[in-house]
């Protein structure tokens, strides 16, 4: 009886506290909506304007007119009063650019090609972490060890499905010709899109099973039923069970966060989506349609993130209790050791080195030239030699990064030391991607380097806060820090002697592991044109420049993909490795 009141008290605490955190993170969500429209510090009639004639010079009659024919609010007060008044009917007013179409059914428009590339790849994606981690599960349960899922795990989640894509349509749909390259008209059209969306989800979410599956075999009562003889079967039932209670609710989040982050497929294919009308709205600034847009993703990812919070305590409790006694408090982790990070990562680190002695003069005879021992990967469109122009983009694609995965340690470790609550608010928001809000923001201040830098310190904080706010809770279990209270140590004491020197190693360890995402984030931002300005080095910008050569220059592209690829798989493996190497 006791047993069964702490348990009820506990599931109470927990729905509290997941419901009062999803509660705050709604409004926040809604009135940082209701006041994007005042955020660039214009009048709201100039904002309109621009979104309409962004080459003319703003007249005061014309502005008038405007705001007498939208009606628009006079103050920020009142504005964020129409907003919640429309959001009771679903109406947040009309398109800027297109006043004849309202901005909540331009986003319902585009909600069912969306839903259907997310909720495909989401599933295929999950088929197939399932299959490659099978052959691990099997070895487990014959008390052998296995290393399947280790590599193809970390190379399918290091590829970006911008960078996929691209591929994808350069050589399937135009130089092949065996699927159609864009449009949105029947199931052949989506092939192509669900397989650049399918293939980093399934990496990604084989690693996420490959942990738990190896966190699992390492706990007592596998090697118990081994020496008892009980049939491998049974020991594999059990080892799925206990891996699909931290995949399941890891699909929610990554559904929403692949229905927020179809921007870049659905731009890239021309499908008419949600990612591509925010595209359409930031590239014009139509802010009526982001903030519809903002609403629909922000409620789907909180819906998504309690649902995963839920899921994860109701299936884990009654395998915590069941006679897989012994469960493991900490967590295993991918090692493959030094040399396929170094494998990966020096061929890349020499071509640039070699590229940075040569020029990237711009020659208008030479353009779009093959490779040769002139120009090794080729020229661009315009005849500059693609070898050193990767070498000049080396210095600013990674820069920023450190620079952006720099503040996303600090304002991790600061709010992750505030509080439980961030451990929910991670679980919450990580359904919102980097390039979701690199639309929102740039569809009030527009496109620059920095829009897109702060689009990726938005989002990155949160897993780190979420992870530092898990260590935090670990140090007041210890011994240290319960003598240092029992002795009268105050608040600050205990945060500066006891907690911080336990915590910021492991977040500074965290934050190299997001320095790949953080790169990748950020190329996949200059691809659309949200972050670098034209004629950038940086290599997303080069990547998009070199789509419309695919079907004869193919090596334009090639490069800035294969660059990519190779530095998101040397930085996953390198942190897998420094957080292995860490753990033992």
């Amino acid at each position: 009886m006791p047993s069964r009141h702490r348990t009820a008290r506990s599931y109470r605490s927990i729905l509290g506290l997941l419901t009062g955190t999803t509660v705050l993170i709604v409004l926040g969500g809604l009135l940082f909506a209701a006041v994007l429209p005042w955020l660039s510090g214009r009048d709201i009639a100039v904002s309109v304007f621009r979104a309409r004639e962004s080459e003319r010079t703003p007249d005061p009659e014309v502005i008038e007119n405007i705001r007498n024919e939208l009606d628009l609010p006079s103050n920020p007060i009142e504005g964020i009063q129409r907003f919640f008044v429309g959001f009771v009917h679903l109406d947040f007013g009309v398109s800027w650019v297109n006043p004849s179409n309202s901005a909540w059914n331009t986003v319902l428009a585009g909600f069912g090609p969306s839903v259907f590339l997310a909720g495909t790849a989401t599933l295929l994606g999950t088929m197939i972490a399932c299959a490659l981690i099978w052959p691990r599960i099997y070895a487990y349960s014959q008390g052998r060890r296995s290393h399947a899922g280790l590599l193809s795990s970390a190379v399918l989640s290091s590829v970006p499905e911008f960078v996929l894509a691209s591929l994808l349509i350069s050589l399937i749909a135009i130089q092949l010709g065996y699927l159609p390259a864009t449009g949105w008209d029947g199931l052949r059209y989506a092939i192509l899109p669900v397989i650049s969306l399918t293939i980093p989800i399934s990496g990604m979410l084989s690693r996420i099973l490959l942990i738990a599956v190896d966190t699992a075999a390492t706990e007592p009562w596998v090697r118990t039923w081994l020496v008892n003889g009980i049939p491998g079967y049974r020991i594999r039932r059990s080892l799925i069970r206990r891996g699909f209670a931290t995949l399941t609710p890891q699909i929610f989040l990554f559904f929403a966060g692949t229905l927020a982050s179809t921007a870049l497929v659905e731009n890239i294919f021309s499908i008419p989506g949600i990612g591509r009308i925010a595209v359409q709205a930031a590239t014009h600034q139509d802010v009526p349609v982001m903030q519809a847009l903002l609403t629909l993703v922000l409620f789907i990812g909180v819906a998504c993130g309690f649902l995963s919070r839920c899921i994860h305590y109701f299936m884990m409790r009654p395998i915590a209790q069941s006679h897989e006694a012994g469960l493991s408090h900490g967590q295993a982790h991918i090692d493959v050791g030094w040399v396929p990070p170094l494998m990966a990562i020096i061929p890349l680190v020499f071509a640039l080195v070699v590229g940075s002695f040569r020029s990237s003069a711009i020659t208008p005879t030479a353009r779009l030239e093959s490779p040769s021992l002139t120009h090794p990967l080729g020229t661009d469109q315009v005849g500059r030699d693609v070898l050193a122009r990767m070498a000049d983009g080396a210095i600013p694609t990674v820069g920023i990064a450190l620079i952006t995965t720099a503040v996303c340690v600090v304002i991790g470790v600061i709010i992750g030391l505030s509080g439980d609550w961030a451990r929910v608010l991670g679980d919450t928001l990580n359904a919102l991607p980097a390039v979701f809000i690199g639309l929102v923001i740039a569809s009030v201040f527009g496109t620059s380097v920095w829009t897109a830098a702060v689009a990726v310190m938005a989002v990155g904080w949160i897993p780190i806060a979420a992870h530092c706010s898990a260590l935090a809770l670990d140090v007041r279990h210890q011994g240290h820090y319960k003598w240092a209270r029992d002795s009268g140590a105050g608040r600050w004491r205990l945060l500066i002697v006891h907690t911080i020197p336990f915590v910021v190693p492991a977040a500074l360890r965290h934050g190299a592991t997001r320095l790949g995402h953080n790169i990748l984030a950020l190329a996949g931002l200059a691809f659309l044109g949200i972050g670098a300005g034209h004629d950038s080095p940086q290599w997303g910008t080069m990547l998009s420049e070199a789509a419309p050569y695919a079907d004869r220059a193919l090596w334009f592209a090639l490069s800035p993909t294969c660059a990519l690829i190779l530095v998101g798989l040397s930085m996953t493996l390198l942190a897998d490795h420094i957080v292995s190497r860490r753990r033992s």
